[in-house]
């Protein structure tokens, strides 16, 4: 009976040797910044599409998406609840908040244009200046136009702006006449005008963006994935033509530059 334990026992152990070690879990947090993060796209969005080619090319890491807000970010990021940020710039309050980050190489180039009902609009000199224009924007984002500040209170001290959550909202206030003119991303018009040809009539779009970035990822030091490893593993995203593949699903195949 001794001899019967032991081999089953035995038969066990191997059995968990040979599967490996379980997943390690990596979280990776997003705000609303569509295409990157948005729940009324297919798979919530670029970020969310990525993390599932990251889990099917391996099974050392384990990617989970862990929601937070763009003011929210910095605090979260601080404090461990998660570990990875994708489609991220460094140069939105991190070092400015004295946070600890490694940086992994930008996986794709984008920005952020005006946008305004085109009836308004005669000439692009109308986008010259938006200090004298009501303004739809998005909350805890940094904006050129604005020198990069995102405190809210100071927004509004300084513009007559209407900061809200959603892009899509932004645009509507834009569209019915509420404010003369909204800021969004260049990826996320694009798609707009994928999804509602018509659109693309309605608004005047400046042809100077607001700004332009490259978006890549922000890494916690200590983590359970460092900024090499989760290098390596995009490399391979990206060889086997599965990023591109995740890209192209939101329009982004162009502006890939990783």
């Amino acid at each position: 009976m001794r001899r019967v334990a032991v081999r089953i026992l035995l038969a066990a152990v191997l059995a968990v040797a040979a599967t490996g070690a379980p997943a390690e879990t990596v979280r990776v947090g997003g705000y609303a910044f569509p295409p990157y993060v948005d729940d009324h796209l297919a798979d919530g969005g670029v970020t969310q599409a990525l993390l599932r080619e990251l889990n099917a090319l391996q099974d050392a890491h384990s990617f989970t998406f862990v929601p937070t807000s763009a003011r929210r970010r910095y605090r979260d990021f601080r404090r461990g609840r998660f570990d990875v940020m994708l489609f991220e710039s460094p140069r939105w309050g991190w070092r400015e908040r004295g946070i600890a980050f490694d940086t992994v190489r930008p996986i794709v180039t984008d920005g952020e244009v005006l946008v305004a009902a085109a009836d308004r609009v005669d000439s692009q000199a109308w986008f010259a200046e938006v200090a004298d224009k009501t303004i739809a924007a998005h909350i805890g984002y940094h904006y050129a136009f604005a020198d990069m500040e995102s405190d809210p209170d100071r927004l509004r001290q300084a513009f007559d702006i209407r900061l809200s959550t959603s892009h899509r909202e932004n645009v509507a206030k834009v569209l019915d006449g509420r404010v003369d003119v909204a800021v969004v991303t260049i990826s996320f018009l694009e798609l707009m005008f994928d999804e509602r040809p018509a659109l693309e009539a309605k608004l005047a779009v400046s042809r100077h963006p607001d700004q332009m970035y490259r978006l890549g990822a922000l890494v916690r030091p200590g983590g359970p994935i460092g900024a090499a490893a989760l290098t390596r593993l995009l490399d391979r995203a990206e060889r086997t033509g599965r990023m591109e593949a995740v890209l192209a699903r939101f329009g982004l195949a162009g502006k890939m530059v990783f």
